[in-house]
């Protein structure tokens, strides 16, 4: 019986009212992004350059991050953060296949664009990010 249910509950989407779920990112531009999120206003994220290839976000397209089961992740995230707001790199996917060294991207600081974005703004945008290669 407790088999049926586990295997019930895995087939479910838990999604919960209100935001802080997930963040959708919008990529409004010729080129393949990649973003990475921060509780530092700095990045000092430990992926490897493959994860964020994987993830990348393709002209023109849109990519949903979801912070897991429990309810309002980001909202935690934003909390904990250094300046309690949603800290976010763009990368263009060409410097990070160019590099292939996310300790070199960082140290030369080779991102595209970082924004720091408050939970109020977020709220106002529903959790919605667009990148129009303007953002700064």
């Amino acid at each position: 019986m407790s088999l049926l249910i586990l295997s019930f509950l895995s087939s479910c989407q838990i999604s919960y009212e209100g935001g802080g779920n997930t963040i959708k990112i919008v990529n409004r531009t010729d080129s393949y992004i990649a973003v990475e999120f921060s509780q530092d206003t700095v990045s000092k994220n430990l992926n490897k350059v493959e994860y964020y290839i994987r993830k990348q976000i393709k002209p023109y397209d849109s990519l949903e991050f979801h912070g897991g089961i429990e309810p309002s992740p980001w909202q935690k995230f934003i909390v904990n953060s250094v300046n309690k707001k949603l800290n976010v790199f763009v990368y263009n996917a060409d410097t990070l296949v160019k590099y292939m060294n996310m300790e070199q991207i960082r140290r030369n600081r080779l991102w595209v664009v970082e924004m720091s974005i408050s939970q109020s703004e977020l709220d106002s945008m529903k959790w919605v990010i667009v990148y129009d290669g303007k953002n700064r």
